[in-house]
């Protein structure tokens, strides 16, 4: 994205600083919820600051804010390594605490080239093959128009380092989803176009964006998790637990021998 203002390229030099010290982590099949903030300024960024096409404006685009329940979600379906949507969007409840649906998308590739910013780049570019007169895709391009799904307002993003990934031929992985609330996709077109924010009733405008206090809250329900994800044991953890399991095997006659050893011991004068 050539367009980017100094804020938001300094938050994503500082995402990627951050995904440096964390690498590790991953390689060991770790999941990490992205910066939420890089995430957020890209997304708001490539869907109401800049006119797509270079002509349109959108009427009422709303600021997209952190949702860390969508962001559960998203941890928990890429943890799966499996190149597909999850099969729980449209499921109340299975997705989200609030929203009866949600929207999705995701990236899959080497963990060499991974980027927040090359992700969403590949996703907004689809929007060469949409249409906005027919309301129609060329080709694939349902990752752009749910970015630009101008009534969605949460998103929840997280990446999965996977060894490999089912449908997806590439090995070494990051398996990098973000999921959207409310849902997208719908039969209709993703914004209106006319004057910016002459349609956002109540909030207020900034950026071109429609802002509004309460909206815009980051709510988290603390005891809400996906129903369908049950907990995994990777080989970082299977380690880890065999170790303590051999280690308290070794403390057992360790407790029982050494204890003798001292009492036959001759005592030093």
């Amino acid at each position: 994205l050539r367009d980017f203002n100094p804020y938001i390229e300094g938050q994503i030099r500082n995402f990627h600083y951050k995904k440096k010290k964390k690498k590790l982590q991953a390689h060991r099949g770790g999941t990490a919820f992205l910066a939420g903030t890089a995430a957020l300024c890209l997304l708001n960024q490539v869907e109401c600051t800049r006119k797509p096409r270079g002509v349109w404006q959108h009427l009422r685009c709303k600021q997209k804010t952190w949702d860390p329940d969508l962001a559960k979600t998203a941890k928990a379906w890429a943890k799966r390594c499996q190149f597909k949507h999850n099969t729980y969007l449209t499921e109340p409840g299975q997705t989200h605490p609030r929203f009866t649906s949600v929207g999705e998308n995701i990236w899959t590739g080497s963990l060499s080239i991974f980027s927040v910013q090359g992700a969403i780049t590949s996703w907004y570019n689809e929007v060469k093959d949409y249409s906005y007169t027919a309301n129609s895709c060329r080709r694939v391009c349902g990752h752009y128009t749910q970015i630009v799904w101008a009534r969605s307002y949460k998103v929840g993003c997280a990446v999965h380092f996977c060894p490999t990934v089912q449908y997806f031929s590439g090995t070494n992985a990051a398996h990098f989803i973000c999921n959207y609330g409310p849902a997208g996709n719908y039969g209709w077109r993703p914004y209106e176009t006319g004057a910016a924010c002459s349609k956002c009733k109540g909030d207020q405008c900034a950026n071109n964006l429609c802002r509004n206090t309460e909206r815009d809250k980051v709510i988290s329900d603390s005891k809400w998790y996906p129903a369908w994800d049950r907990p995994a044991c990777d080989e970082y953890c299977i380690s880890v637990v065999v170790l303590r399991l051999l280690f308290f095997i070794l403390t057992i006659p360790a407790a029982w021998i050494l204890p003798k050893y001292w009492s036959i011991a001759p005592a030093s004068e």
